[in-house]
């Protein structure tokens, strides 16, 4: 069930990174949708209600994927730029290497959308390791968003 979600959560970013896929969830030619279907589709609306500024009005940003983590996506809008990660990191920390250039002003502050409160990060041998709260205690159930916004 979590599998199939994240399948679809990776069409909907291809749709939005690489305008190459649809969903591929709708009615059929009766106009009826199909339980399973709309369990789905319930699914992706409340991720979206969560993490939808990461997507809806966004761009992709200067990386598509990190160069350090293949489960990250980035979007960006205004000055934010947003990290999907498609995979819970193993202890609560992720690892990025791209948005590098980002934090190199220590004021700049990362939130995990859904959550409240700001995100601790440091930079070690050139990759942003940023902590997360306990799994348990996160509003979304997968593709988890952070919300960087750099101090220029």
């Amino acid at each position: 069930q979590y599998q199939v979600f994240v399948c679809i959560v990776n069409k909907l970013f291809d749709f939005v990174f690489l305008r190459k896929h649809s969903i591929n969830i709708g009615p059929s030619k009766e106009g009826i949708i199909k339980p399973i279907f709309l369990e789905r589709l319930t699914q992706l609306g409340d991720w979206l209600s969560i993490n939808g500024e990461a997507i809806y009005s966004s761009k992709p940003w200067t990386a598509q994927n990190d160069i350090e983590n293949s489960n990250v996506w980035y979007t960006s809008k205004d000055d934010s730029v947003y990290a999907i990660n498609l995979e819970w990191p193993v202890n609560n920390t992720v690892l990025l290497a791209s948005p590098i250039d980002l934090f190199k002003n220590p004021d700049t502050t990362v939130n995990l959308l859904g959550n409240e409160g700001k995100l601790k990060w440091l930079i070690n041998n050139d990759i942003v390791e940023i902590q997360l709260p306990d799994r348990a205690n996160v509003k979304s159930d997968s593709a988890w968003v952070l919300k960087i916004n750099p101090v220029k």
